[in-house]
């Protein structure tokens, strides 16, 4: 069993599974995603059980792999996080300060998806 997301990036949400659900393979955070393929290779071959979750901003991965079914419309990210703290949002807390991706990664992507759907 995987748990993942931005909770994940939450202190008490993790010591919450722990306790309710300790038969997990793996806990990943939205900062480690360019890990899971590895962190999934140790927990299924060295049958480890992995927790990749780290307590910082984060660093934006370009190029990793998208799965797109929508042949008409996509939507492309153009910046992680937030700077707002609003009373009823969690995403500044667990998915750090706001950070735009880089205007030519951004339309890589586009193309790369256009591409795609001729």
């Amino acid at each position: 069993m995987q748990y993942g997301g931005c909770m994940m990036q939450e202190k008490h949400i993790q010591e919450k599974l722990y306790k309710s659900y300790p038969y997990f393979d793996i806990i990943f955070g939205t900062h480690t995603i360019n890990k899971f393929p590895e962190d999934l290779y140790n927990s299924l071959f060295k049958k480890e059980k992995v927790k990749d979750v780290l307590d910082i901003d984060g660093d934006i991965y370009e190029g990793l792999p998208i799965k797109r079914e929508d042949k008409i419309k996509a939507s492309v990210t153009i910046m992680y996080g937030c700077d707002n703290f609003c009373t009823y949002c969690i995403v500044p807390y667990v998915r750090g300060r706001e950070r735009s991706r880089k205007p030519e990664d951004i339309l890589k992507e586009i193309n790369r998806s256009c591409k795609r759907r001729i």
